[in-house]
């Protein structure tokens, strides 16, 4: 099984128990709108029970600087949950300790 199938199967877990607990559900993501992964991911927290809410923007820059994300730490997409903010692909499970 190759790394990404393992990791695919490890998120759907650890999202699975975190979306069954008393954490929050909603999720709003900003993305890019000419990114593959970004759609994959909506569509992976979305199986896994989350509600999530889609801004696409064509310049990530200023969404990233309004919620404080050093550009050397920015990816394709952001995570506001609750609030926290995850910058890219991210398993939640160590979001829980939040």
């Amino acid at each position: 099984m190759s790394n990404q199938k393992r990791f695919i199967k490890l998120a759907t877990l650890s999202l699975a128990m975190l979306a069954g607990s008393a954490f929050a559900t909603n999720v709003l993501t900003y993305k890019s709108p000419y990114c593959g992964c970004c759609k994959d991911w909506v569509t992976h927290m979305e199986d896994a029970g989350f509600t999530v809410t889609v801004e696409d923007h064509k310049n990530m820059n200023p969404i990233k600087q309004k919620l404080g994300i050093k550009p050397e730490l920015a990816s394709c997409h952001t995570a506001v949950i609750g609030d926290y903010v995850f910058e890219g692909i991210f398993p939640l499970t160590i979001s829980r300790r939040f």
